[in-house]
C-alpha cells in the first residue's frame, strides 16, 4: 500500500472514529446542556414575555438528532481543515523539487 493510499485511509477512518466518539460521548453524559438550550433558559429568565420572531425550518423529533447533526458538521469542518494542509504540504513538496 503507497503512503498516501494509507493517509487517505487513516484520514476517512479519523474522521469516522470522531463522529462516533461525539455519538457516545453526547449520549453518556446526562447533563450535558447545549448552548442553544442555555440561552433559551436565560432569555426567559430576563424577558418572560419574549415571543420569538423566527421558526424552525425543520424540527427534529429525536434527541440523537442534534448530536448526529453536529457530528457531521463536525467531521466536515475537520475534513477541510485536513484536505488544505494536504493541500498545501503537496504544494511545499512540488515546489522544492
Amino acid at each position: 500500500m503507497h503512503r498516501k493510499q494509507f493517509q487517505n485511509i487513516a484520514i476517512i477512518f479519523g474522521g469516522i472514529l470522531i463522529v462516533l466518539l461525539q455519538i457516545i460521548l453526547s449520549n453518556s453524559l446526562p447533563g450535558f446542556t447545549g448552548t442553544d438550550d442555555q440561552s433559551i433558559e436565560k432569555i426567559n429568565e430576563i424577558a418572560p414575555n419574549y415571543m420569538p420572531w423566527a421558526s424552525n425550518v425543520f424540527e427534529f423529533t429525536g434527541e440523537w438528532s442534534e448530536t448526529v447533526l453536529f457530528a457531521i458538521q463536525a467531521s466536515l469542518g475537520l475534513g477541510i481543515i485536513i484536505y488544505y494542509i494536504l493541500k498545501q504540504r503537496r504544494k511545499r513538496d512540488t515546489n522544492l523539487c
